[in-house]
């Protein structure tokens, strides 16, 4: 899998099996085929299937997992000037030991693809760029005592300066 928006290593060796779902690995992007900076007409038609709610600068998506992992997971898009720069990722695991399996799973593949994160009780942020040098920040959370359910969240969000 590679991350052409974020410029990371293009080895495909270290794909946990629970994310597959997910991440679509057969397309190449960020989450499910779909990249930060990507144009607003692609992203509507890649998730075209699967929109469950549409504005202007905003969609959201809904994916039904085939994993035994997760129920389903919902995926936010906001656009800026008709271009991604933020992907928000919830999921919702069946059970605490899901969850649990899943973060774990996302911060390995997260840690090779990115470098170590930054980790502090249950939530984990790496920083990087995309192709044209914008600074994103990838978080990692595990939400589920908060929402009082099995529940987590991964965001790619652009800003300037958010890396520094």
């Amino acid at each position: 899998m590679a991350f052409f928006s974020c410029g990371i290593n293009t080895n495909n060796d270290f794909d946990p099996q629970g994310l597959i779902g997910v991440l679509d690995t057969n397309h190449l992007g960020d989450i499910h085929g779909t990249s930060i900076g990507d144009d607003i007409s692609y992203v509507m038609k890649k998730m075209k299937p699967h929109i469950v709610s549409e504005m202007p600068d905003e969609l959201t998506a809904r994916i039904p997992l085939s994993i035994k992992d997760s129920t389903f997971y919902d995926i936010d898009y906001d656009f800026k000037n008709g271009e991604l720069y933020s992907i928000d990722l919830d999921i919702f695991p069946k059970d605490s030991s899901d969850c649990n399996l899943l973060y774990n799973e996302f911060k390995e593949y997260y840690n090779k693809a990115y470098g170590l994160g930054s980790e502090d009780d249950g939530y984990v942020v790496w920083y990087t760029e995309t192709n044209s040098g914008e600074d994103v920040e990838i978080s990692l959370i595990d939400e589920s005592s908060s929402h009082h359910k099995p529940y987590l969240a991964v965001t790619f969000y652009q800003e300037d300066g958010i890396a520094d």
